[in-house]
């Protein structure tokens, strides 16, 4: 399996090169296909796993 992750910077333009080169690539896009998913599981809040995530990333 051939993964591409991107980095983007706030206001860089990062929402729209994502799915744009996935189009092109032909694969799905998944922006945050992953705290949604820990929200679903642990039954909590978007928001606060989004949070989470942020401030995981960052450490």
């Amino acid at each position: 399996m051939t993964v591409v992750a991107l980095s983007a910077a706030y206001g860089s333009g990062g929402g729209r090169v994502g799915p744009s080169l996935a189009e092109k690539l032909g694969v799905p896009f998944l922006d945050r296909a992953i705290p949604f998913a820990v929200s679903e599981r642990l039954q909590v809040d978007l928001k606060a796993a989004e949070r989470h995530d942020m401030q995981v990333g960052m450490s």
